[in-house]
């Protein structure tokens, strides 16, 4: 299912809740877009899952970016993301768990690119 308004455009899905047999019908946003440059978040990839590794900040020791000691997630087969939100394991050991990617506003100062929104 698939609805577009003024303010965007999301991706949903039917379910129903475990344990839950209600008359009303539950839906799950699987992906969006802000059509608004300045939402906070203008695109929310899909739920999947990461495997990787919690590290330091990647960015070359002389280059402005450096000055960041936000951590990023590598991933399995060569992604790096800065984390948009959630809590970062410990550095350096493999971990696999939900997330999403993220693209913040272009009004807002952040590292370029896909940040990785992580899940409980």
């Amino acid at each position: 299912m698939v609805r577009s308004c003024d303010s965007g455009r999301t991706e949903a899905e039917r379910y129903l809740p475990e344990g839950q047999t209600i008359m009303l019908p539950h839906v799950r946003a699987l992906a969006w877009r802000a059509e608004d440059a300045r939402a906070p978040l203008v695109e929310v990839g899909p739920e999947r899952t990461f495997r990787g590794r919690f590290g330091k900040n990647p960015a070359p020791p002389d280059s402005k970016a450096a000055l960041s000691t936000s951590p990023h997630f590598f991933e399995v087969g060569g992604g790096s993301y800065p984390i948009a939100h959630g809590s970062v394991g410990e550095f350096d050991k493999p971990v696999e768990m939900k997330g999403r990617l993220v693209e913040l506003s272009p009004f807002s100062a952040h590292i370029g690119g896909p940040h990785l929104w992580l899940l409980p």
